[in-house]
């Protein structure tokens, strides 16, 4: 059973709840390590584009980021 299989409402072992959130921890360090390891260029090539978005549909006068 995978930690999105398993609803925390259902869980009333401490063990198990323990064990549900090392699972899920686990998944988001092995996502975040994925993100971390790519070297496709990708993020360094869409962060202007987002920016620039961003910006253009900011509600303030203040910049949301400093050059």
């Amino acid at each position: 059973m995978t930690p999105q299989e398993i609803d925390i409402r259902q869980v009333t072992n401490a063990k198990e709840i323990l064990t549900l959130h090392q699972q899920k921890n686990n998944s988001a360090i092995s996502l975040l390590k994925g993100w971390l390891e790519d070297e496709t260029g990708y993020d360094e090539k869409s962060w202007p584009i987002v920016k620039k978005t961003l910006e253009e549909n900011n509600l303030s006068s203040r910049k949301k980021f400093h050059d």
